[in-house]
């Protein structure tokens, strides 16, 4: 067996790198972003002392793992740079469980019910409120839109939701739904109230290497997605689904025309697309993935039997 670190956050993974090494176990590091280069290129953080700092346990966690699963193919590149080697590397673009679905009808017409959103065209958001996306644009985009058909609808949590409900009751926002944390188990029930999905990423450098996985999330239930993100690793991605259309980050009026132009019919299209795209990456056959990189690694078989 081993101890699993993931990033972000840094500190839980360097935690469980610690561990690995006070447990003299193997220590297997899932890489979702490339920190503390995202909160220099957000500007939290100056590229000073500190940060060095930082980059120096950074490639510490690199090297002492013996596996580095990565969220996206563009961080291969970047860990061949810092010189880890190709082998202890596996692409790990993780989807939701097979058994994401919407059980209990139920469940989800009291959703909406609770929300208000009986004939209305839902754009949902679920997931981090964090420095590196831009859910401030699309506050902008709502405070103008003039059809009042369109909800935005994003449950999550994190270091700027409180500043985006600030936002909304400023503005007096009837358009716009911030709430949860919800469990992993309502999940699939939150989504399915949705039309559409939308990936609201900052316009850095940083976040041109990223795959929001969330993504898969919405697809699995048959939402496609706006891509609200810097041109880069997710729109080469998901292009491949044929699910998806592209806004520029920063673009607000770009977005905000958009956005008035939606239809069912335009959504309708590529329901069938994304239904099938998040079948390729469902959470069990991507656990196989990492549990065989494992063992041909480890050539431990007979754990990961057991596992």
């Amino acid at each position: 067996g081993g101890i699993i670190g993931v990033t972000p956050q840094f500190f839980s993974a360097l935690s469980a790198c610690f561990l690995s090494i006070f447990k003299r176990k193997p220590f297997i590091m899932i890489l979702c972003d490339l920190w503390p280069d995202s909160i220099a290129s957000n500007k939290l953080i100056k590229k000073g002392v500190f940060f060095r700092i930082l980059k120096k346990l950074e490639l510490f966690m690199y090297r002492k793992a013996s596996v580095i699963a990565i969220l996206s193919p563009n961080f291969r590149e970047y860990l061949n740079q810092c010189n880890i080697d190709n082998s202890k590397i596996v692409d790990f673009i993780s989807g939701p469980s097979k058994s994401f679905s919407v059980k209990d009808e139920k469940k989800k017409q009291a959703l909406l019910i609770k929300y208000n959103l009986h004939k209305k065209l839902v754009i949902g958001y679920m997931g981090t409120f964090g420095i590196s996306h831009n859910h401030e644009d699309l506050i902008e985009v709502f405070k103008t839109l003039t059809r009042e058909d369109i909800h935005l609808f994003m449950i999550g949590d994190g270091a700027k939701k409180d500043d985006l409900i600030a936002l909304i009751n400023k503005h007096k926002l009837s358009n716009v739904t911030v709430d949860g944390p919800i469990s992993a188990a309502d999940c699939p029930y939150y989504w399915s109230v949705c039309n559409i999905s939308i990936i609201p990423l900052a316009p850095t450098e940083t976040n041109k290497t990223v795959i929001p996985s969330k993504i898969l999330e919405g697809m699995k239930i048959g939402l496609p997605t706006i891509l609200y993100t810097p041109k880069g690793e997710a729109t080469r991605f998901f292009s491949e689904s044929e699910a998806c259309w592209h806004v520029e980050s920063g673009n607000v009026e770009a977005l905000s025309e958009f956005i008035e132009n939606l239809s069912i019919e335009m959504i309708s299209e590529k329901r069938k697309n994304a239904l099938n795209f998040s079948k390729k990456f469902s959470r069990e056959s991507q656990a196989k993935i990492l549990i065989d990189s494992m063992c041909e690694i480890y050539k431990k078989e007979k754990v990961c039997e057991k596992i």
